[in-house]
């Protein structure tokens, strides 16, 4: 999108009866840009274009006190200032907000949980098992069945270990 994009969304915006809180573009920023709006009976919202990405996005301003997407246009036919319109118009719930706060804290467990086994992987393969298992010892009930058997065995050896250390 362009800057003359930037230019006709503020106005289909203003057309839908929206009021324009901030707008900014910024060609630093791959072209990128940002519009708030407000409307009587709608939360605060913003359409974002992410140059980088190329998406369009619409935004809510949540109850908790931060942006969560409502939609991403990631194909170029769903990139119009009509589609990010039709989106504005969706009213956002309290439902809405706690099912993306769910996805949001779903999405952070497995990502931590990914980044424990990155870590554990390289411990194991370095024979350091007390170190593996104290490591994967918060996400033990989230291993899958060869994951957790993988750490059973890790176990025995740290133990094994252990106890010819102390011998």
């Amino acid at each position: 999108m362009t800057e003359e994009d930037f230019l006709r969304s503020q106005e289909v915006l203003r057309d839908a009866g929206y009021e324009i809180k901030t707008a900014g573009y910024d060609e630093q920023l791959f072209g990128s840009w940002a519009i708030e709006v407000t409307r009587a009976g709608l939360p605060r919202q913003q359409v974002v274009w992410d140059g980088k990405d190329g998406w369009l996005i619409v935004q809510a301003f949540a109850s908790n006190g931060s942006w969560m997407d409502k939609w991403i246009g990631r194909k170029k036919s769903e990139q119009t200032a009509e589609a990010a319109l039709a989106q504005l118009e969706i009213p956002v719930t309290r439902e809405w907000e706690l099912g993306i706060e769910r996805e949001r804290a779903e999405y952070w467990k497995k990502f931590q949980l990914e980044q424990a086994l990155s870590h554990a992987d390289r411990l194991w393969d370095a024979g350091c098992y007390t170190e593996y298992v104290t490591k994967l010892s918060p996400y033990r009930d989230q291993l899958s069945p060869a994951q957790l058997k993988r750490f059973q065995i890790g176990q025995k050896r740290a133990d094994a270990t252990n106890q010819s250390s102390s011998s």
